[in-house]
């Protein structure tokens, strides 16, 4: 697989990377749209293609259900093998890595929830190897980050960003994640993201451990006992880190979804998800990730779930997603800080939802961030420094076209 990105240059590869992807996600054949010629494909583009989307091994296994691959070039089939295989590996060393850490935290007393990663894998595609990642995240009490950090300054983890100490307590209410690597010379051999919520505040989506925690059961992951993500968890905590900090801008986000979907169609309990989603006031983000899921792979859904994802603002937000998909256009750059804004404030339902996304991004607009300190130019500046010319970098950043 190659590593820079590109955009979308044929309408054919992109459906057909969909369409292989749809097979890898069910794990049988279905026979390919009319409008879809493999004599026409590039296979060089699809590649680029499922690199920048993350879904290599979804791609590969989907090749391998193909009728007639005897025309696929034999290096493409290599190439996607070998792809895999090397997730695969990648996979277990982080899932041996996750058990490690969580042993090592129940030793001192604390539970956590890990979520996305190599365990969003097994649960929603049966397959540890089957999902792109390179993130080990798991959902934590705040008040117990300083024993986590150490336990992971033990065993070698450097922070990702600097946070100094007289900052500390506003990058905690600021963020919703602290983030650790393990290098092996100069190779980053893992990334660990310990959360205290879902999301930022301005997003609306900061729901915490005790929120997320009634929404997971014990079980055995790889031969530990850990709380593990309900159906009803898996979908809600993987459609508001998707559709809030990402805004669906990635086909393995939506690959996500639907696999979740396909495994658990008749275990999903629809009542408790509305109801869940209801009382955190984030349906409207969830049903998006739904709707773009169906449009795209056409998952089974029950009638009522449809008719709420046939409403006018989630078919106006669902057509959007696509479209950026089909051109190559991502959602969420570092040049989205005020479509940000406006891709809550539309979405949501409550008034109050809408009004606290405004206040919340307004704030920001004018607070010193975690990048305001890390950023070199900014090297010594005072604090009164950073809060009055903040306006200025983030016109400079998000506003000005280059």
């Amino acid at each position: 697989m190659v590593s820079h990105r590109i955009e979308i240059s044929g309408i054919q590869e992109w459906e057909a990377l969909v369409y292989l992807c749809k097979l890898g996600l069910k794990n049988h054949f279905m026979p390919p749209g009319e409008s879809l010629d493999f004599q026409k494909i590039d296979w060089e583009n699809i590649l680029r293609l499922a690199d920048k989307h993350r879904v290599g091994p979804l791609l590969n296994i989907g090749v391998s259900l193909l009728k007639n691959r005897e025309k696929i070039p034999d290096e493409i089939v290599e190439r996607l093998k070998k792809h895999h295989s090397q997730r695969s590996r990648e996979n277990l060393l982080n899932a041996r890595e996750l058990i490690h850490l969580i042993k090592a935290m129940n030793e001192k007393g604390m539970e956590v929830v890990p979520y996305k990663g190599v365990v969003l894998a097994q649960l929603a595609y049966n397959n540890i190897g089957l999902r792109e990642m390179s993130d080990i995240d798991f959902l934590m009490k705040l008040d117990e980050f300083s024993v986590i950090r150490e336990i992971l300054l033990k065993r070698g983890y450097v922070p990702s960003k600097i946070v100094p100490e007289e900052f500390e307590a506003m990058f905690f209410r600021q963020n919703f994640q602290y983030n650790f690597d393990l290098y092996r010379g100069t190779y980053r051999q893992f990334h660990v993201e310990p959360h205290w919520k879902i999301g930022l505040k301005q997003w609306q989506t900061d729901l915490d451990f005790v929120a997320i925690l009634p929404l997971t059961s014990k079980r055995d992951f790889f031969g530990t006992e850990i709380n593990m993500l309900t159906p009803e968890g898996l979908l809600i905590t993987t459609c508001l880190h998707h559709g809030g900090e990402d805004r669906w801008n990635s086909l393995k986000y939506i690959c996500d979804v639907a696999a979740i979907l396909f495994k658990f169609e008749k275990d999903l309990n629809w009542s408790m998800v509305l109801r869940e989603t209801g009382k955190f006031k984030v349906t409207n983000l969830i049903l998006l990730g739904i709707g773009v899921a169906v449009n795209t792979f056409e998952v089974p859904l029950p009638d009522e779930i449809r008719q709420l994802i046939a409403k006018k603002k989630i078919r106006t937000h669902v057509q959007k997603v696509i479209s950026q998909f089909r051109s190559g256009v991502r959602s969420a750059n570092i040049n989205s800080y005020f479509k940000h804004i406006g891709f809550h404030f539309s979405l949501r339902k409550s008034l109050l939802t809408k009004l606290k996304v405004f206040y919340y991004h307004f704030i920001r607009i004018f607070t010193p961030t975690i990048y305001d300190i890390n950023d070199k130019k900014s090297a010594g500046k005072k604090y009164w420094w950073l809060f009055i010319t903040k306006p200025f970098r983030i016109w400079r950043t998000h506003v000005k076209t280059k």
